[in-house]
């Protein structure tokens, strides 16, 4: 009878685990949204583990926060963006049953003062728990259509 509640009580550990991963990643999604749409780097960055990795799309991979930092300082310079009218869409996010390490796929919209106009853009965002909090590990994303400069 024993080994039964002791079953029973780590199955219910595993889905708690599963649960607040699942809710501590969509929170941490929601977070992201809205500091991009600020272009608030220092928000976006409290994020990422200190040897993360983004993977964009015909660019070469960057590597670590001081990288993905200069990234984003460029990209927010950016005037052609209307970075305020930025929307993501999450489509599922996933916890493993360690509950150490999930994932976030999205859906972007991006939109431009340029003749090209509108974009729409797939992401993975991978996290891990470091220390008791998560960290986003690995972001990658790729255009659904060709763009321009490609």
């Amino acid at each position: 009878m024993l080994a039964v509640i002791i079953l029973i009580t780590s199955c219910q550990s595993k889905k708690k685990n599963v649960a607040d991963g699942i809710n501590t990643l969509r929170n941490l999604s929601e977070e992201a949204i809205a500091a991009f749409r600020a272009k608030d780097v220092n928000q976006l960055l409290n994020q990422y583990s200190s040897d993360a990795i983004e993977m964009p799309p015909n660019q070469p991979i960057t590597v670590g926060i001081e990288a993905i930092t200069k990234a984003y300082e460029l990209w927010f310079s950016d005037t052609t963006y209307f970075h305020e009218k930025f929307t993501e869409t999450l489509d599922k996010i996933e916890v493993s049953e360690s509950g150490d390490l999930g994932y976030v796929r999205t859906t972007s919209h991006y939109f431009r003062k340029t003749p090209n106009g509108n974009y729409e853009q797939k992401n993975i965002y991978i996290y891990k728990k470091k220390d008791g909090e998560w960290k986003l590990i690995v972001a990658i994303w790729n255009d659904n259509e060709p763009q321009p400069h490609q």
